[in-house]
């Protein structure tokens, strides 16, 4: 209810919206090379709907965004084409490194140490990579364990 108009057009245009044009983009370029990789962020707990309280518009617009990627995956598989999703856990120290987090505890995440950007990268290099040729439509948490 203390939602905005504003919010709600706005959110989704820049996590769903955004999405759609920018992989229309690049499509018009990958389809040509009959080869290509897209890697989407979501959201951890979206791909089961998981709400959250003040974030409908958010959650919802990452869910749509997941899957509008799946999609786009079938479709785009005759092509060489994979789009996949990676969804992020929560990183609180953006300048930390993998080698500092193995070395911290951290209760709240199952793994025991908190994530770090190169998690997630290093996620997106496997999705990008030729060793992911034949995985496509789907969405890998990189959390750790944590559900929020």
């Amino acid at each position: 209810m203390d939602q905005g108009d504003e919010e709600w057009h706005r959110v989704p245009q820049s996590n769903l919206s955004s999405v759609f044009f920018c992989t229309r983009a690049v499509l018009l370029v990958i389809r040509q090379q009959r080869w290509g990789r897209i890697v989407n962020l979501g959201i951890t707990g979206g791909q089961h709907c998981a709400p959250a309280p003040h974030m409908s518009a958010y959650v919802a617009a990452k869910t749509g965004m997941m899957a509008f990627s799946r999609c786009v995956a079938l479709e785009e598989a005759a092509y060489g084409i994979t789009v996949n999703v990676v969804c992020p856990g929560v990183v609180q120290d953006t300048e930390r490194s993998l080698a500092e987090a193995r070395n911290l505890r951290d209760e709240a995440v199952p793994v025991g140490r908190p994530g770090v950007w190169e998690d997630i990268a290093n996620a997106v290099l496997f999705f990008v990579s030729e060793e992911a040729e034949f995985v496509t439509g789907a969405v890998l948490e990189v959390n750790g364990g944590w559900r929020g």
